[in-house]
């Protein structure tokens, strides 16, 4: 078992039957880990941060910390913008419609909007609907530098964005990078920023070879080209690796995208126990749904004023414990067992909560977001 923060904890107690299951975000632990972060870096560097789901407020809270988010949808990028019009919000992920990405040309007409380009498809489509809307949107070049470079790469080894960041994108060879050169021409209707990357291999200290991408800047004539860098998972120290390369020109940007959000980033699901049995020598906790979480481990909630029943309760004590979820019929255990000291009907557990799928969106549970104390 894990332990919950002390603020999530306290709110989870007030917590009603009717406001449950819910997603509990603590705002300010959020705006912490972004602050160590920001500090592990050296101050002439940007810091994104990547925030797919956003809840209420937390742009705002985390926005003093960062140059931008990573948002995997059109509402996330709109949420963002919303709640801190000056801060940059990127929209990333693949396979991105014609719908989205005249929204995000939309939208930057009023705000810093930026499209994470992740092909020569992709960007001839956003520079086609620039075109059409008649003012320039900002794009990012995903870009895998290392590609075709490592002998020692299997084939097919996606070593690049997608496979230090987890993100959808994997970044763009350089005959991709040629062909979006030739898509661009003499007044193109996009503004090319600069290229996010992530590192070329396992040896290369997390980060790509900023070199390389200051040659592809050169040759798609960006004037202050930007270049964001994806961290493979957060510093285990008091610094973080940098790019290493050469003092760049006047006006150059480096940025570090921080690695997936945990659970200060994304959360607590808090659901209550419905049920509790065994079946042939093992414990199960059958608990509420709305939410499926990615996560094995939970913390559990004691809550004595869940019990309104007349007969005693029951209880599973000093055992490892199966959870299930509320379904229409029986359902294989998502989880192994975790030891638990004691779970009853009526008391909760709290998953760190992932953030759900852009694409499997539906009503889920209510989210809260925890302030100042």
């Amino acid at each position: 078992m894990i332990e919950l923060p002390k603020r999530v904890h306290e709110h989870a107690l007030r917590l009603t039957s009717r406001s449950l299951p819910a997603c509990v975000h603590d705002l300010p632990s959020m705006a912490e880990r972004a602050r160590l972060l920001r500090a592990c870096l050296p101050p002439e560097f940007d810091l994104y941060l990547p925030l797919p789901d956003p809840p209420p407020g937390a742009a705002a809270a985390l926005a003093p910390h960062a140059a931008g988010f990573l948002v995997d949808t059109v509402p996330a990028l709109r949420t963002v913008l919303r709640e801190y019009p000056g801060v940059r919000a990127v929209l990333a992920g693949t396979g991105k419609t014609p719908n989205e990405l005249e929204a995000v040309v939309s939208d930057a007409a009023r705000g810093e909007a930026v499209v994470l380009a992740d092909s020569p498809g992709e960007l001839r489509l956003l520079e086609h609907c620039a075109r059409r809307a008649g003012h320039p949107v900002g794009v990012l070049l995903a870009a895998d530098p290392s590609t075709g470079d490592d002998p020692d790469r299997p084939a097919g080894d996606a070593t690049g964005v997608a496979g230090a960041l987890g993100a959808p994108w994997a970044g763009m060879d350089s005959a991709a990078l040629v062909e979006c050169a030739g898509l661009l021409g003499p007044d193109p209707a996009v503004r090319v920023l600069g290229f996010a990357a992530a590192p070329a291999a396992p040896r290369a200290q997390g980060l790509a070879p900023l070199e390389t991408l200051r040659a592809w800047g050169s040759l798609l004539g960006i004037a202050r080209p930007e270049y964001a860098f994806a961290l493979s998972s957060e510093p285990a120290g008091p610094t973080a690796p940098v790019p290493q390369g050469a003092p760049g020109p006047a006006g150059e940007r480096i940025a570090i995208l921080a690695p997936p959000p945990g659970e200060a980033w994304s959360g607590w699901f808090l659901t209550p126990v419905l049920d509790v049995k065994h079946r042939c020598g093992t414990a199960y906790a059958v608990v509420d749904g709305g939410r499926a979480p990615e996560s094995p481990v939970f913390a559990v909630v004691s809550r004595d004023d869940a019990w309104p029943h007349p007969w005693g309760r029951p209880e599973l004590a000093d055992e490892p414990v199966t959870v299930v979820f509320r379904g229409p019929g029986p359902a294989p255990a998502p989880f192994p067992p975790v030891p638990v000291d004691r779970l009853r009907p009526g008391d909760l557990v709290a998953f760190p909560a992932a953030p759900p799928h852009p694409a499997s969106r539906s009503a889920g549970p209510q989210v809260h977001c925890l302030g100042d104390p």
